[in-house]
């Protein structure tokens, strides 16, 4: 169990950045401890990188669920994630769990030295490439949505959509 997160300052994007490397790190001393089946939780802040850490830990449990408990502020964007049934595979790159191929980096997202945005993209890991080919968006959360972990829709809405892709990136269930 990881509950733990960085000092917190005033720029939000270093912030949450930390606090997902920070998990990323417990993560990865999981991995070296845990038995096959066993249970992981941490905090994590929803941010840009969040979904590729939840790819992370789909990717190393069967099960992942997100949760905000009640007593979590409602405008706090930490909520917890209970990954069940360890896969223990037999071999593990390590820079599956390296945040600096996990995860945007939180210089180059600022455009780098040069203040270069396309030069900074292109540096990005191949894991936050992936999932930006397989499915556009997956930036994380609007910022207007910060407080809402759940958005559910209509499946004729789903039909009806110009880019489901795009669509399912904002709800999590389709009724």
């Amino acid at each position: 169990m990881n509950d733990g997160a960085p000092n917190v300052g005033t720029d939000w994007n270093l912030d949450a950045y930390m606090q997902i490397e920070l998990s990323l790190h417990a993560v990865k001393l999981a991995t070296q401890v845990l038995k096959k089946g066993g249970t992981f939780i941490c905090k994590v802040f929803r941010s840009k990188d969040y979904n590729s850490f939840l790819y992370v830990l789909n990717s190393l449990f069967t099960k992942v669920e997100s949760s905000k408990p009640p007593s979590s502020r409602s405008q706090s964007a930490e909520i917890f994630m209970v990954c069940l049934g360890y896969k223990a595979p037999d071999f593990i790159d390590p820079k599956f769990l390296d945040p600096k191929y996990a995860f945007e980096d939180i210089e180059a997202s600022k455009g780098g030295v040069d203040g270069n945005e396309q030069d900074a993209a292109a540096k990005i890991s191949s894991l936050k490439k992936l999932l930006q080919k397989t499915r556009p968006n997956r930036q994380g959360y609007e910022s207007d949505k910060v407080a809402s972990l759940f958005e559910e829709c209509d499946f004729v809405d789903f039909l009806e959509s110009a880019d489901p892709y795009e669509f399912l990136s904002k709800f999590h269930k389709v009724s």
